[in-house]
């Protein structure tokens, strides 16, 4: 499993990381922690499948949580069970899921992992509704803005208008 370098980190941080999350998944350590970073794309699948946050979400992530496209996971282990899980990772026979994942199988590691995780995501708080925040948000911008631009353009109506007094005011008249 390797970190993707970035021109900005020196070679030696990429592999000292890529060493680091490799001795975590292969001593076993945490299990919940490993499958969150494959969750969420800070660590890979070794067979190069997309994470899962790009179409899932969890209640226990921050904000955004993740995608909207499949469902939210938040509660998927207990509505399954520790049978339900292993078979719904093992095969993937989800219908969105099966293209992407056909060739990209995720490994007994990764499954367990991933399981580990989902049980864990299950105990937190229940999956909360981020519509209100994002519609509340817009409309405070957009006041905001509104506030502001009759802040900006607030004298701008009044001098035009007095503009067109003074020349209708004017002894030769508006001229046409």
């Amino acid at each position: 499993m390797l970190v993707p370098c970035r021109r900005k980190l020196p070679r030696i941080a990429c592999l000292t990381a890529t060493l680091l999350i490799s001795t975590q998944f292969a001593s076993g350590q945490d299990p919940a922690a490993a499958g969150k970073a494959l969750f969420t794309g800070l660590a890979h699948f070794q067979n190069g499948g997309p994470p899962c946050i790009t179409c899932h979400s969890v209640s226990s992530l921050p904000y955004p949580k993740g995608g909207t496209l499949g469902p939210d996971l938040t509660g998927s282990f207990a509505i399954l069970g520790p049978e339900g899980m292993d078979a719904a990772l093992e095969t993937l026979f989800f219908p969105t899921m099966v293209p992407i994942y056909d060739t990209r199988p995720l490994t007994a590691d990764e499954q367990r992992n991933l399981k580990a995780f989902l049980a864990q995501a299950g105990v937190g708080a229940p999956p909360t509704n981020v519509t209100p925040v994002i519609v509340s948000t817009a409309i405070v911008a957009f006041l905001f803005l509104l506030g502001l631009a009759g802040v900006i353009w607030r004298d701008r109506l009044r001098d035009t208008r007095r503009m067109l007094v003074q020349t209708a005011q004017s002894p030769g008249g508006p001229k046409s």
